[in-house]
């Protein structure tokens, strides 16, 4: 009787501690959220740029490779540049785009990322995304995953991306050439050599 005690005592704890676990995610969530409308709100009333509706691929296994999704919105009447982007699950992180090259699907890194004035760029799975090279960890549904992007203006953006589980196929079979470690590739300059799949950088700068 004892043990059978015990136990439920130890099933109701566990139930209480998922509970407040829960809880305290979606305070968080809601945090995010309420920051994310607020930096929206100044960049709009600056003439900036803002961040909409931005999410992260689950990462599948044995790749070390994820992309994250959203639109930039210039709201001024210049062109704006991006100048850096950073991450905090990869130790490199690069804006990719997908092209069409000897009847094959390539991807690699944008050699300019420019918001045109009172217009945007949107970034969606088949097409122009952000990518996490070489995880810190696993990708898994729930995640949250931390981005600051640096504007040409002066600006210097923070957005926070839930991860999502993947529903694109094509997104999968090109990322799965991509899994690529510290100790057989370059990431610390332009210089990128990735022939061996299909998955390939642009290698103009190192030129």
């Amino acid at each position: 009787m004892k043990k059978l005690y015990t136990l439920a005592l130890t099933g109701i704890l566990a139930t209480g501690l998922t509970a407040c676990n829960k809880q305290e995610v979606a305070e968080e969530n809601q945090q995010t959220v309420a920051e994310q409308a607020k930096q929206n709100a100044e960049q709009t009333a600056q003439g900036g740029v803002t961040v909409d509706t931005p999410f992260v691929s689950e990462s599948f296994p044995g790749q070390s490779v994820s992309a994250a999704y959203f639109t930039l919105t210039n709201h001024g009447g210049e062109d704006v540049e991006v100048t850096a982007v950073s991450s905090d699950v990869s130790a490199v992180t690069e804006f990719h785009t997908m092209e069409m090259k000897d009847s094959k699907m390539i991807m690699r890194k944008m050699d300019k990322v420019v918001i045109p004035a009172n217009g945007n760029m949107a970034l969606k799975q088949g097409g122009n995304h952000l990518m996490f090279i070489n995880l810190k960890k696993p990708l898994v549904e729930g995640d949250k995953v931390n981005v600051s992007i640096e504007l040409s203006n002066g600006e210097k953006l923070k957005l926070s991306a839930d991860v999502a589980k993947s529903k694109d196929e094509m997104n999968h079979m090109h990322h799965e050439g991509h899994d690529m470690k510290d100790d057989a590739h370059n990431h610390d300059g332009a210089e990128h050599d990735h022939s061996e799949h299909d998955h390939k950088h642009d290698e103009e700068k190192a030129n």
